[in-house]
C-alpha cells in the first residue's frame, strides 16, 4: 500500500532529513517508527501527504506515484490517510461536533451523509456528552481521542499517528492505543509514532528505526530485518 523506494529529502538549509530511505507498508499492517528528534520521522509524514517532495527516489501510495498527482488528485490522497497530532488537529474556536462536521463537509459530503457519518463516530468513541465541549474544555486524553475520531471520520486506509500518547496518563495512553489495535484489527494500516520503548515493547509490532534520516532497523516480531 505504501513504498518508499530510495527516498532523498533535504530542506533548503542544506539539511538532510531523509537519506536514502526505502521501504514498504502493507494493508493491515501496525508500525511504528522510532527515533530522536530531528531522525525524520515528521519529514515522512509531510512526504507522504504530498507537503513535501523528495530530491531523489519515489513514494506510492495505494498504487500511485505521489509526486505525479494532480492538485485535485493530492486532495483525494489525504482524505485517505488519517492523521493525528497530539489533539492538534482540533479547531480550538468551534466545538466537538463541528469539528468533526467540518472535516466531512470539506470531503464534499451532503449534509445527509455527513450526519449519518457523524452518528456513526460519535457512538464508536462514545461522545454524545462531548459534543457542546470546546477542545479548551476536554482533558488531553479526551482531546486525543477526538483527534482519532476525527482522522476515522473519512474512514482512510491509513492512520499515521504522531506520539499519540506523549504526555498522558498511562490509563488515557492504553486508551488510545487499545483504539488503534482496534482500528488495524479492522484491515486499516496504522503507523505510530513514539519516543515511548515501554509502549514499542508492550504491544510488539514492526518497528522501523531511524537515526539522521537513515532508516538504520526494521524490526519484526522480534528480528531484525535490516541492519
Amino acid at each position: 500500500m505504501l513504498r518508499f523506494e530510495k527516498v532523498v529529502f533535504s530542506y533548503p538549509d542544506g539539511t538532510v532529513a531523509i537519506d536514502n530511505v526505502s521501504f514498504e507498508l502493507s494493508e493491515g499492517e501496525f508500525v511504528f517508527i522510532i527515533g530522536p528528534n530531528g531522525s525524520g520521522k515528521t519529514t515522512i509524514l509531510k512526504l507522504l501527504l504530498a507537503k513535501y517532495f523528495p530530491q531523489k527516489g519515489e513514494i506510492i501510495f495505494d498504487g500511485k506515484k505521489i509526486k505525479e498527482l494532480k492538485g485535485w488528485e493530492r486532495q483525494l490522497l489525504r482524505q485517505k490517510i488519517g492523521v493525528v497530532f497530539q489533539g492538534r488537529n482540533l479547531i480550538p474556536e468551534l466545538n466537538i461536533e463541528e469539528n468533526l462536521s467540518l472535516r466531512l463537509e470539506l470531503a464534499g459530503m451532503d449534509k445527509k451523509e455527513r450526519e449519518r457519518r457523524l452518528t456513526e463516530i460519535v457512538d464508536r468513541f462514545n461522545l454524545k456528552d462531548k459534543l457542546k465541549y470546546f477542545p479548551s474544555q476536554l482533558s488531553s486524553g479526551e482531546k486525543r481521542r477526538i483527534a482519532l475520531a476525527r482522522a476515522l471520520s473519512l474512514e482512510p486506509l491509513m492512520v499515521f499517528a504522531d506520539e499519540p500518547t506523549a504526555n498522558l496518563d498511562p490509563l488515557a495512553s492504553l486508551e488510545i492505543m487499545t483504539e488503534l489495535v482496534r482500528i488495524n484489527k479492522e484491515g486499516t494500516l496504522v503507523v505510530v509514532t513514539t519516543h515511548n520503548k515501554e509502549l514499542v515493547d508492550k504491544f510488539r509490532y514492526r518497528v522501523l528505526s531511524l537515526e539522521r534520516g537513515k532508516l538504520v532497523k526494521d524490526i519484526q516480531e522480534g528480528k531484525y530485518v535490516l541492519t
